[in-house]
């Protein structure tokens, strides 16, 4: 028997993905090059599902060629309560690893890089919120999850152990984000995703965290934009916050992501008790001859994440604009 989500096939869907994504980027830039404007917030969420919509194409042509139902992509037929646990994680995981991403952003800041903004359109009222939850918590767990928890990480656990197939797929989940700002908070949240997924053998319990956890953050976005306006100043300005106080604020947040950090453990606990043991999240048959060349997708989608974050990182801190400086001298001797 052969599998449908073997390691080779995730990789390529992979690599294919990243092109897709690129390509669909691409075209989104040129439209707002020729005029596509994103001024209100309707427009910028509505957009921003239609694209979200869109990235899902490589995941149902892989079902498809692979004659893989819905249902067997999807895992498990979710037992009660863990719908309800993942969403309770994904809640408590944003102020858990919060201080993960401050301290990350003093590290960029202390070395010339600049501070992570969320650009995400200011939401005036709880029609404008609602809608910028649903997008980004619901469009982005319904397209994501399938791809790589449901095709990504089968397909790893198809040749590689437990931790090691994990370990590898949340990295390439941050790095597929290019996003070099939040980029261990990322992949913390990918192995989360990961690690409930593979225990309850389902994707639903993984969308639902996926999905509130996005949620948890647009909303504490809009919280946080609103106290800004209240007392009169704009937090998240990039020259608002120093070294000192990045490093303060991040130390605040370790002592509350503590008690968050203790909940998810407790959840997860309770995850696992109401989950068979049989339930385990990787493809079928293993593969026990899995030959090297299986490894050139993999190799190859992490080049081109890889690349991109890295990209995303010299336009942070000024590299593209030291190279047109240095060339406008030259030019001028």
């Amino acid at each position: 028997m052969k599998s449908k989500y073997s390691f080779a096939g995730a990789g390529w869907l992979l690599c294919i993905w990243l092109v897709w994504y690129q390509g669909v980027m691409g075209v989104f830039g040129l439209a707002t090059a020729m005029g596509l404007s994103l001024t209100s917030t309707w427009s910028y969420y509505l957009v921003t599902g239609v694209l979200e919509i869109l990235l899902i194409a490589p995941v149902v042509g892989y079902a498809l060629v692979k004659k893989a139902p819905a249902a067997s992509l999807m895992g498990a037929r979710p037992r009660g309560g863990q719908i309800a646990l993942g969403a309770a994680i994904g809640v408590c995981l944003v102020p858990a690893t919060m201080f993960v991403s401050i301290f990350w952003q003093a590290i960029l800041q202390a070395l010339g890089g600049g501070q992570l903004e969320m650009n995400l359109p200011a939401a005036g009222n709880l029609g404008e919120l609602l809608l910028g939850m649903a997008v980004m918590g619901g469009t982005a767990a319904i397209v994501e999850e399938p791809l790589f928890r449901g095709i990504v990480l089968r397909g790893a656990g198809a040749r590689l152990p437990k931790w090691p197939a994990l370990i590898l797929t949340s990295v390439l989940f941050g790095l597929c984000h290019f996003q070099h700002q939040s980029l261990p908070t990322l992949i913390l949240v990918g192995l989360a995703l990961g690690l409930v997924t593979w225990r309850t053998g389902s994707l639903w319990p993984s969308i639902a965290l996926h999905g509130t956890y996005n949620m948890t953050a647009v909303l504490l976005e809009f919280v946080s934009q609103k106290a800004s306006a209240l007392v009169g100043s704009e937090l998240t300005d990039a020259g608002a916050v120093s070294l000192p106080q990045m490093l303060l604020g991040g130390l605040s947040w370790l002592a509350i992501g503590v008690p968050f950090a203790a909940a998810i453990a407790g959840l997860y606990y309770w995850l696992c008790r109401i989950t068979p043991k049989r339930a385990v999240w990787k493809a079928q048959p293993w593969e026990t001859k899995p030959g090297a060349w299986g490894w050139v997708p993999w190799v190859l989608a992490g080049l081109i994440a890889l690349g991109g974050v890295t990209m995303t990182a010299l336009q942070d801190f000024g590299f593209f604009n030291w190279l047109m400086e240095l060339a406008n001298r030259i030019g001028a001797r």
